[in-house]
């Protein structure tokens, strides 16, 4: 079994909490545009791999590309990936070639400094046991894309213990689907490694792959559609890990 070292994370933690500071400050100042939250994620992923002394590659990028911004932006996904480590969202976004952010728990956004932080950038915070609040934050979620930022959603809404895809949620169907979103599936390997679902030990030298797959158009699906919908993204991620090992 692989040793793990537990003063990288205590070291991406002071990463986090300053890129966090800086994204604090810059709002505060009026300096926070969606470029500079660009520049900041990536120096953040950037620094969290030199610390873990991990390398990163990705397969299939010719399927997103139209994503990277340019002139008149990109194409805006509502990326589905599978989800089992913390090492996920700083994968996608070391990787995807256009702007991105995130849905994540309303926990997250409950953090000191942290939280307030990741508001700040644009990731949108969902209650799952609150129904109200969730369609609010969706509707934030569907403004971004409506501006070209695709979305990061973990369809099964945690992480997994096994490595194994579990069932996946309806939320960011409906989502992709009202705004005739095209999603974009990709397959995480290697951050469960590094560290565990569970864990704060972290295995050095690891390397990620994160293997994208070809987009799933959602424009001519309604509320029927669904649940077919969600299982041909079940499908596509499933051949994706298969692809993968």
């Amino acid at each position: 079994m692989a040793r793990k070292h537990y003063r990288p994370f205590v070291q991406v933690v002071a990463s986090t909490l300053r890129s966090s500071a800086e994204v604090v400050r810059r709002q505060r100042n009026g300096t926070l545009t969606p470029a500079a939250v660009d520049d900041i994620l990536q120096r953040w992923c950037a620094e969290l791999f030199r610390l873990g002394q991990g390398t990163i590659d990705a397969v299939g990028l010719e399927h997103v590309r139209d994503a990277a911004q340019g002139p008149g932006g990109g194409r805006a996904y509502v990326l589905m990936t599978n989800h089992q480590s913390l090492m996920d969202v700083p994968s996608v976004v070391a990787t995807f070639p256009g702007r991105l952010r995130m849905v994540g728990k309303r926990e997250l956004g409950q953090l000191p400094v942290w939280g307030h932080a990741m508001k700040a950038a644009g990731v949108v915070f969902v209650d799952r046991g609150n129904r109200a609040q969730s369609i609010q934050a969706l509707e934030r979620a569907k403004s971004q894309l409506r501006e070209g930022t695709s979305i990061w959603i973990a369809p099964e809404g945690t992480r997994s213990r096994t490595g194994e895809l579990g069932p996946l949620k309806k939320g960011g169907f409906h989502l992709a689907r009202q705004l005739g979103a095209p999603i974009a599936p990709a397959w995480i390997t290697g951050t469960r490694e590094i560290i565990s679902p569970d864990g704060f030990g972290v295995t050095l030298h690891g390397h990620i792959t994160v293997r994208y797959g070809a987009p799933i158009e959602t424009h001519d699906v309604d509320d029927k559609g669904i649940p077919a919908l969600m299982e041909r993204v079940r499908q596509s991620l499933l051949s994706l890990q298969a692809s993968s090992r």
